[in-house]
């Protein structure tokens, strides 16, 4: 058995886990590729196996409430024992907060069509497009990718899971949105540092105070770029393509991005 779950293993790290896949079968009736490893966690270690995770409980700051107690045990199953589990409530409060915006959540075994290395947290209403978690082979389970799929392809909508919480805090209470308090609180529930307001009086701009006060995020560095390409600042853009592809190697967006700019600025097609 050992030597079968080493074998799975070995293949799952060869596998391009942003590379989209033409035709994913259906894997509703069968364990997926990549999230069928068996699980080997101790026991009564914090934070860690299925004994020492605490019970999800619905939501108690004006977000949907939401279920994630499956999700956490498909990541058990499919995480060694070196690993911990995403924070709970971290992951309640993602999900609450894209369902606030109009998703509906969806249970980890509605899986086809998917990415086998991504779990599914909640489906959008109008373009059918699926949110989830993406579970790298090699990387601990806290510091899973938030995705979205489109089409065949995947979409990184942020490095982590905190790291998108703030973001989507911090956009509704920049707009000034119904929900902008629930979010805002349900965000510093678990750790993110931000205040009401903070955004809004900052001279960055929004995009930009995200980038410098949340984190990397492909879309906004893309903005960024052509912002600066707009204004006829080819020096800046190529800085901030370069910086960005740097921060977020693994994901072919911005080395795109980076190549595009390089284009426009000419005379350099063999670097593009």
């Amino acid at each position: 058995k050992m030597l079968r779950e080493a074998l799975i293993l070995g293949v799952l790290g060869t596998c391009g886990a942003f590379v989209p896949l033409a035709g994913t079968p259906s894997l509703s009736n069968s364990p997926p590729i990549g999230l069928s490893c068996a699980a080997r966690r101790p026991w009564g270690v914090p934070g860690r196996g299925f004994g020492a995770r605490p019970a999800c409980v619905g939501l108690r700051m004006g977000l949907p409430s939401v279920e994630v107690e499956a999700t956490l045990d498909v990541l058990a199953k499919v995480s060694t024992a070196s690993d911990d589990l995403p924070d709970v409530k971290e992951l309640e409060v993602l999900v609450g907060l894209l369902v606030m915006r109009g998703a509906t959540a969806v249970p980890p075994t509605e899986r086809e069509g998917l990415h086998p290395l991504v779990l599914p947290l909640c489906r959008d209403g109008e373009t059918g497009e699926v949110t989830g978690l993406l579970k790298l082979p090699l990387k601990p389970a806290t510091e899973l990718p938030v995705v979205r799929q489109s089409g065949k392809g995947l979409n990184l909508l942020g490095p982590s899971i905190k790291q998108l919480i703030k973001r989507i805090a911090v956009e509704e209470d920049f707009k000034g949105s119904g929900d902008a308090k629930d979010a805002v609180s349900a965000a510093k529930s678990c750790g993110v540092d931000y205040t009401a307001g903070e955004a809004k009086v900052s001279p960055l701009g929004l995009e930009k105070f995200i980038l410098v006060k949340v984190g990397p995020f492909t879309d906004l560095y893309g903005w960024l770029a052509a912002d600066w390409m707009s204004k006829g600042k080819q020096e800046e853009a190529l800085i901030t393509c370069a910086r960005a592809a740097g921060l977020i190697p693994e994901w072919g967006a911005l080395h795109w991005s980076h190549s595009k700019t390089i284009t426009e600025v000419g005379g350099r097609d063999l670097e593009a």
